[in-house]
């Protein structure tokens, strides 16, 4: 009778869950190219790639793991012509009060498809912060650097943009589909690395309670 119990418990808070986050959870992204040396009059200032599912789950090393996704698959899993996928792997899940993390070279990938356009990204420096709303959902907001490099038929992959990339997410527990959509951020030479820049480091933040009071005061763009 416990288990059922248990196990009444358990849907239960998924279906809160899933009521307060949306189904599949979201997020978005905006990229800003760091760039001086030249401005184009009609070329946009900013790329945004939005997300309509985004997932969270603790990985086997116990790293909070964040996954969002758009579109179909891109090759070679799927011939989507649209799609973005994003990774970011954190660090230690964040207690009640919330957990700000510093962004290294091995916590952010990104590709993305539009179309004959195709970019990917890895991040540099930075800063994500992250925190639970109490039903499962998680949330986070986040400012880096990125590196990007596109994609040519005949040249490969090249270029070497920096990029100043920002957003925010809410995010549904799913290991299953959050581990597909990293494991696609990971091809073509952007495995994340084994050495010491692999190991997340958290710095300490504020609880979801200051992040709201922020969020307020600035106002949300």
């Amino acid at each position: 009778m416990s288990c059922v119990r248990t196990l009444v418990a358990c849907a239960a808070g998924l279906l809160v869950c899933l009521a307060a986050c949306g189904c599949t959870g979201s997020g978005w992204i905006k990229a800003v190219p760091v760039r001086f040396n030249k401005l184009s009059p009609t070329e946009s200032l900013d790329a945004r790639y939005d997300a309509d599912a985004c997932c969270h789950w603790i990985d086997a090393r116990g790293n909070l793991c964040v996954a969002m996704s758009a579109g179909g698959s891109p090759p070679p899993d799927g011939d989507a012509r649209r799609s973005t996928s994003v990774s970011m792997v954190l660090g230690p899940p964040p207690a009640s009060t919330g957990q700000t993390y510093r962004v290294m070279r091995d916590t952010m990938r990104m590709t993305a498809r539009d179309g004959s356009s195709h970019v990917r990204c890895a991040s540099l420096s930075g800063i994500v912060t992250a925190w639970y709303d109490g039903s499962g959902c998680l949330h986070g907001r986040f400012r880096l650097f990125a590196k990007q490099q596109q994609f040519h038929i005949m040249m490969g992959w090249y270029g070497d943009l920096r990029q100043l990339m920002y957003g925010e997410f809410v995010a549904v527990p799913d290991a299953v589909r959050g581990a597909r959509v990293l494991g696609r951020t990971e091809l073509n030479g952007m495995e994340r690395t084994a050495g010491n820049d692999r190991t997340p480091v958290t710095v300490g933040g504020p609880g979801q309670g200051e992040t709201e009071a922020g969020d307020r005061g600035r106002g949300r763009s």
